[in-house]
């Protein structure tokens, strides 16, 4: 794999995880006050969301940006995991 695909797929997933763990943190601390509960709430609901999205948003990364490189094999293989991804999602496995 390329230089810049492992960065750019490093970027997307460190993003993803930095922010959902801001998310939940500021989510926790809003849950512990009770004027905000139910904000708390939904921003923890937000951070789990960004935080399961996360690998699916690196893996269309890489399967888009193999297109680009013109890297069949990095290209079928990052498809077949995304398809993977999102049957699991839709049976509700993840």
């Amino acid at each position: 794999m390329d230089v810049t695909l492992e960065r750019i797929v490093s970027l997307i997933t460190r993003f993803g995880v930095y922010s959902s763990a801001l998310l939940l943190s500021l989510g926790l601390s809003m849950r512990f006050t009770a004027s905000m509960r139910r904000l708390g709430y939904v921003v923890i609901q937000f951070g789990f969301l960004t935080l399961i999205s996360t690998p699916i948003a690196a893996v269309a990364s890489l399967a888009i940006l193999s297109v680009i490189e013109r890297d069949v094999k990095l290209t079928l293989t990052s498809i077949l995991v995304l398809l993977i991804l999102l049957l699991g999602i839709a049976l509700g496995v993840i």
